[in-house]
């Protein structure tokens, strides 16, 4: 290789040029680093921007499958709605009426009693969203199987459909055309003798001295005497399946304890014993021992001729029984 020269302008003269790596580096170095900036600048800017097809198609099912997941958990949300809905008739209407208790909120809401386990799905930014969905929905699940067991036990217990329908007091224990208006209903009131609130535990029905009043479902009686407690002449009828009806305030007691009676029968006359201001007769349903509104189990699309027609059979068997 032949020698190089450069030239020096301060002695005006070619001197021979000596090769140094350093100063190579310091010459090639910045030109370098500038490559390598604007290249990465390039890439990151190419890679973040440009999209392939097959980036694109699988960007396009990615939010196919969000948007089908917040649908189905739309989907979940009404028909958790429709769950509740089913629950409260359940617990209020059907077990109600059949004496049965109501199932605890918890234990419906954990279905047996034990926690949910859900699978967990690692989809990062989604992943909370597809949790969700999957818990509630298999929470929901636990509670469908729940509500199915309790349907069952409800069937089982109405196997002897007309037992129980003719054992549940279901009527108004006065004629519609002796009853003048139903006074002081269920639930705490101003009592009109002690002058306190007090929880009334059944409602009043105004009615004349004298008027029938009728057994609301088949029975024994439990008691039929002066009774404690301001309720005067009383009688106690046990229905069966948790059942218990109360008649107070009785001028005449028709039935005695032990008897069987049946919807419809006379047991007492209206009247105004015991702690009462007025004739009426004040009747209480109770489940469990535990008082609720009778005004839940009027049926009141009874026809006055149809209540008429049930107190002539019921006093038909009455007849056949003492005979």
């Amino acid at each position: 290789m032949g020698k190089k020269f450069i030239f020096n302008p301060e002695t005006l003269s070619f001197e021979h040029s000596k090769f140094s790596l350093k100063s190579a580096l310091k010459s090639v170095l910045p030109h370098l680093l500038v490559t390598l900036i604007f290249g990465s600048i390039l890439g990151y800017t190419l890679f973040n921007n440009v999209k392939t097809p097959e980036y694109r198609s699988l960007e396009f099912h990615n939010e196919n499958l969000v948007s089908n997941f917040q649908y189905l958990s739309q989907q979940v949300n009404n028909q958790e709605v429709r769950m509740v809905s089913l629950e409260n008739n359940d617990d209020k209407v059907y077990r109600s009426v059949l004496g049965l208790k109501p199932i605890p909120q918890a234990t419906r809401l954990l279905g047996y009693g034990g926690s949910v386990q859900t699978a967990n799905f690692d989809f990062q930014e989604h992943e909370a969203l597809i949790n969700e969905v999957s818990h509630k929905s298999l929470l929901l699940q636990n509670r469908i199987k729940l509500q199915a067991e309790s349907y069952n036990e409800i069937l089982h217990l109405v196997k002897d459909r007309d037992e129980l329908i003719n054992s549940i007091p279901s009527i108004c224990p006065l004629a519609k055309k002796d009853l003048r208006r139903i006074g002081s209903g269920f639930g705490y009131r101003m009592h009109p003798i002690l002058h306190v609130v007090k929880m009334h535990t059944g409602v009043d029905l105004s009615a004349a001295q004298g008027v029938p009043v009728y057994a609301t479902g088949d029975g024994i009686i439990i008691s039929a005497d002066a009774s404690s407690g301001g309720y005067g002449n009383c009688i106690r009828i046990n229905h069966g399946y948790n059942y218990i009806t109360v008649y107070a305030h009785l001028s005449q007691i028709n039935v005695r304890e032990g008897e069987l009676v049946k919807r419809g029968q006379l047991i007492g006359l209206v009247g105004s014993t015991g702690r009462s201001t007025s004739p009426h007769l004040h009747y209480e349903v109770r489940i469990n021992n535990q008082p609720v509104n009778p005004l839940n189990f009027f049926y009141q699309d009874m026809t006055e001729e149809e209540y008429e027609e049930m107190i002539r059979q019921a006093s038909t068997y009455q007849t056949a029984e003492e005979m």
